[in-house]
């Protein structure tokens, strides 16, 4: 089974889960304890499989973090029914929602102040105190199931300051945890927020390529994830570390595999189009694939 910890403050639980067949599997609880054990008959190993990748991803964005031990069980591999390969040639699906729900006022109102803390903490001299800040404004925007804050009054207005920080002197927001934040909102927020970075006196290296990206994809949701996942770090972007990247990616890749196949080029191809900049870490990101 794979484990999951979450520790802060006086919270220290854990929340460990696996697939067998077509029962979902979870054992949850305090660390230290033996914990309590659940499990879900799914209509087919798909469906439990689906199950599962959803549920591991709440957990990453509620700040769980994966600890060694375990390994991810293997994806069943569906296959297609012959009368319906036919529609394939009609282009490459649209990318999925990454969240989806209705904010509710309190949770809004929960939003709008986490924001505002974290515009406090940056440039504090306490750097923990603007990540765990940082944390818990994630946590609160990714309740509201993917919101434009801009249809949300004092929400709007916070995220907007906090975003005009990206990349100006003291106190200001690293384009990573922007990236982060955005991930929970509304794919709109992100195209407005890189016309702006795109704008900017001095742009940031970064923005290049998310221009780029941006130019290359027409589809938005495609652009933003594919460029989240060429610039995280591990511990500083959307994916919490390796195994959390690699499951991304796998989300990302089929749809970005039909684009490129549409576009007549293939991945190893595109990845070789991709201008690195000096920047050593997107220059092993991309090395790595084309390794796959």
């Amino acid at each position: 089974m794979r484990r999951f910890e979450f520790v802060e403050g006086s919270s220290a639980k854990f929340w460990s889960t696996d697939v067998e067949g077509q029962k979902f599997i979870v054992v949850y609880g305090k660390i230290g304890t033996a914990g309590s054990r659940k499990e879900k008959e799914f209509p087919s190993a798909e469906a439990a499989y689906k199950e599962y990748e959803k549920k591991v991803a709440e957990k990453l964005r509620e700040g769980y973090k994966e600890v060694e031990g375990g390994s991810a069980p293997a994806a069943p591999v569906a296959s297609a029914p012959e009368e319906k390969k036919e529609t394939r040639k009609a282009g490459p699906a649209p990318m999925p929602p990454r969240n989806q729900g209705a904010p509710t006022g309190e949770g809004v109102a929960t939003a709008t102040s986490a924001v505002q803390r974290l515009s406090r903490a940056l440039g504090g001299k306490r750097s923990w105190h603007a990540k765990l800040e940082a944390r818990r404004a994630r946590r609160a925007l990714s309740r509201l199931g993917g919101v434009d804050p801009s249809e949300h009054g004092e929400l709007g207005g916070a995220v907007d300051a906090l975003l005009a920080r990206v990349g100006r002197g003291k106190g200001k927001l690293s384009l990573l945890r922007a990236l982060d934040l955005l991930w929970t909102m509304d794919v709109r927020v992100y195209e407005r927020q890189l016309a702006t970075w795109k704008a900017a006196e001095a742009p940031l290296r970064e923005v290049a390529l998310l221009g780029k990206l941006a130019e290359q994809f027409p589809e938005p949701e495609l652009a933003f994830r594919l460029g989240c996942l060429l610039l995280d770090r591990p511990g500083r972007g959307i994916s919490g570390n390796e195994a959390g990247w690699s499951r991304l990616w796998r989300d990302v890749a089929p749809y970005l595999q039909a684009q490129l196949t549409q576009q007549g080029t293939t991945l190893r191809k595109y990845l070789q189009t991709i201008d690195t900049a000096g920047d050593p870490s997107l220059a092993a990101r991309v090395a790595r694939l084309k390794d796959q």
